[in-house]
């Protein structure tokens, strides 16, 4: 196996108004022994040598900033799914607790499975063996290994597979940090080997109880969003899908911010998908371009790309058009006009482009 992911949670999957976080530890085979005798240093340090175990710092909040610092240098990426259980239908199949169980970790192999083609994933013991059983037959109905790759999936407790307890810690600090349990300083140490936090399900706001100032926000918000989610339901390209999810659902897009096209290709990069060698103008070609022309609508700024959420986005996204596009274009009508004087009206140099001549054909000094 080139990679080994190892699975734990903190929370309840019972639909309550708390959150349910979902972690997954990536090593390289090459970085196993590495990982694994730094835990068993930060577990001396701050354990007296026993199992590292969220749930045992409690509030302890010193102690959990010790150790979150002592992981920030960990040769390990995390992959973290929070799941904000408010924003679930009650009457819906979540409110049952293996449902839940099973989707959310569906949502983290389809990202696992989606870039690495040889990957051994070890999950914290789940349920009783019966259900275990069932949900490994759940996950290679989704996830069938080719005729190139390796898949495999284990269970098993913390003590047997000591590295589980590196996902266990990582998913009780960020739950915490949701729940503003804690002070951000040791979610903040945590976010060195944080490859990506996803934030699901995305906030949909109800339309008929907002104030007519914010209706358009709202609007722009939950139309934007759902043409988003309506490409990944029909797209299976996993490097668009990826991008999307990523522009869609991390804590970068939460927060509302234009997202830096370094980060997506760091990201991309990280989950096995894209080659180090890519750089931002692929980025613009192969990914944006294409998600952009399937419809998936994307702003862009200075600052980088996102999902537009309101009417300030479509603004900026407008101006940074704008200042790129118009400068061009009107180059181009000086260029025309000039020449087309120049050869005593005889030759218009926009002749080999129709569409483009009718498009700057009001700006011409002289239109024909």
């Amino acid at each position: 196996m080139d990679k080994f992911v190892y699975i734990d949670e903190s929370g309840s999957p019972i639909l309550d108004k708390d959150y349910y976080v979902l972690s997954a530890c990536f090593i390289s085979h090459d970085s196993l022994d590495k990982t694994l005798d730094r835990r068993n240093q930060i577990s001396r340090e701050h354990f007296s040598g026993s199992e590292i175990k969220s749930s045992s710092i409690g509030g302890n909040f010193q102690r959990r900033k010790n150790v979150a610092q002592s992981l920030s240098g960990l040769d390990a990426r995390f992959e973290v799914l929070v799941i904000k259980k408010e924003r679930l239908a009650e009457n819906g199949g979540f409110r049952f607790k293996k449902s839940m169980y099973k989707y959310c970790q569906r949502r983290l192999f389809q990202k696992i499975y989606r870039g690495f083609d040889n990957i051994g994933v070890i999950v914290d013991s789940f349920g009783d063996s019966e259900f275990r059983a069932g949900f490994e037959k759940y996950i290679d109905r989704h996830y069938q290994p080719t005729l190139f790759s390796s898949k495999s999936l284990t269970f098993a407790t913390p003590t047997e597979q000591p590295l589980l307890q590196l996902s266990d810690f990582v998913a009780g600090t960020v739950r915490r940090y949701f729940n503003r349990d804690d002070d951000p300083s040791a979610f903040n140490f945590l976010k060195s080997i944080i490859n990506n936090l996803e934030i699901w399900p995305r906030a949909v706001d109800d339309e008929s109880i907002i104030s007519p100032d914010e209706e358009l926000d709202t609007l722009v918000r939950n139309h934007c969003a759902h043409v988003a989610e309506e490409y990944l339901v029909s797209n299976k390209d996993p490097v668009l899908s990826e991008a999307v999810e990523f522009l869609l659902y991390s804590s970068a897009a939460d927060n509302a911010g234009f997202i830096f096209g370094d980060l997506i290709l760091e990201h991309l990069q990280q989950m096995g998908l894209v080659g180090h060698e890519r750089d931002k103008g692929w980025l613009r070609q192969s990914v944006i371009a294409p998600l952009r022309e399937n419809g998936v609508l994307i702003a862009a700024s200075r600052e980088g790309y996102k999902i537009p959420e309101n009417l300030d986005d479509l603004d900026h996204f407008v101006k940074f058009v704008s200042n790129k596009t118009i400068r061009y274009l009107e180059r181009v009508v000086m260029m025309r006009d000039s020449i087309y004087y120049g050869t005593k009206l005889r030759h218009d140099m926009l002749v080999s482009s129709p569409e483009l001549q009718k498009l700057l054909r009001p700006l011409a000094v002289n239109n024909g």
